[in-house]
């Protein structure tokens, strides 16, 4: 399920993009931009509601970047909020 999202750089920067691979603790991230392993960004993510509306709910989080490809990158989130895990188990079940 993808999800839309914009990425806050450690340096302040922003670009949007969209999380594929999206669980409860993890996601990859679509980019071509070279973020390095263990950089912390910061993430405002809109995860589609349950239903087959245009709903939605917004969400910020902390993650690190665990891994890298030519895609983009997998990152950990930082002690997600129960609401983002809670809105990303419904939206994925």
């Amino acid at each position: 399920m993808p999800i839309d999202a914009v990425v806050e750089l450690p340096d302040g920067g922003f670009f949007s993009t969209v999380l594929r691979d999206v669980s409860a603790t993890a996601a990859f991230i679509v980019t071509k931009r070279a973020l390095g392993i263990g950089t912390v960004i910061a993430l405002d993510l809109e995860v589609p509601a349950p239903t087959k509306t245009l709903a939605h709910s917004s969400h910020r989080v902390t993650a690190t970047v665990v891994r890298r490809t030519d895609n983009g990158c997998g990152i950990a989130f930082v002690t997600p909020p129960r609401e983002l895990v809670a809105a990303i188990v419904a939206a994925i079940a």
